[in-house]
């Protein structure tokens, strides 16, 4: 039988459920406190209409199956659960495209930050709220579109997940190295500069103070470098 479901069901009918009529002496005192109250016999065909009993071991040697498939029918016996088709595989709902959309509209929507002298490595890496998580915003979106009341919304935690890495680049912390003062006023100046020349020259200004602050960063990593060699007579100095 190449199905699986085909293999599951004959092998479903090689297992029967009994009561357990001879205990050990356990923990217990009275019987039924006991976790176990039935067994498992597992049976072999035989030409004909007869059939062997064998141990588990045997079973699941002979049909070249692991102890953990035979463990999941057993449980499926026990539970009267009489389907034990695979819901692996097949065809899975298909995904709305809109829905996607929506998702991203949200997850653009929430406000970030982004790192200063960090951008050269991430140009498109955003910070969030370190109090923030993929768990909380997938619940939001879900109350902001009314979706937290139904059992199967069409948006999977699993899906909006995926979504979140693969669409954005996006972290829930702060950055590392954040805007200095000098920074954020000649940013200031260049944004509400209506002088084109006025513009320029903050531009040239900050571009400036950019490669000033990136050599020293240079110099500096240089030196503690240097101050860890051996019998290097470079100091360091917090």
């Amino acid at each position: 039988m190449k199905d699986y479901n085909e293999q599951q069901s004959f092998l479903r009918g090689c297992i029967k459920s009994a009561l357990i009529n001879r205990r050990r002496h356990g923990v217990y005192e009275n019987p039924n406190e006991s976790r176990r109250q039935r067994t498992f016999k597992y049976f072999l065909a035989l030409p004909g209409s007869s059939e062997e009993q064998v141990c588990e071991t045997t079973f699941s040697d002979t049909f070249g199956i692991t102890l953990k498939r035979v463990s999941v029918l057993c449980n499926k016996t026990l539970l009267g659960d009489l389907s034990v088709s695979d819901k692996r595989g097949g065809k899975r709902p298909q995904r709305n495209q809109a829905w996607k959309e929506t998702i991203v509209e949200f997850i653009a929507s929430i406000p970030g930050r982004k790192s200063h002298y960090g951008r050269e490595k991430h140009p498109n890496k955003r910070y969030l709220s370190s109090d923030l998580n993929v768990t909380k915003l997938y619940t939001a979106f879900l109350e902001k579109h009314e979706l937290a009341v139904l059992d199967k919304p069409p948006v999977s935690r699993q899906w909006f997940n995926e979504i979140f890495k693969k669409e954005f680049c996006l972290v829930f912390a702060p950055p590392r190295v954040d805007t200095c003062s000098t920074c954020d006023g000649y940013n200031i100046s260049i944004s509400t500069s209506k002088n084109p020349n006025d513009r320029r020259m903050e531009e040239l200004k900050r571009d400036i103070h950019h490669r000033k602050a990136k050599a020293a960063q240079t110099l500096m990593a240089k030196t503690v470098k240097d101050s860890q060699e051996p019998n290097s007579d470079t100091c360091y100095f917090l």
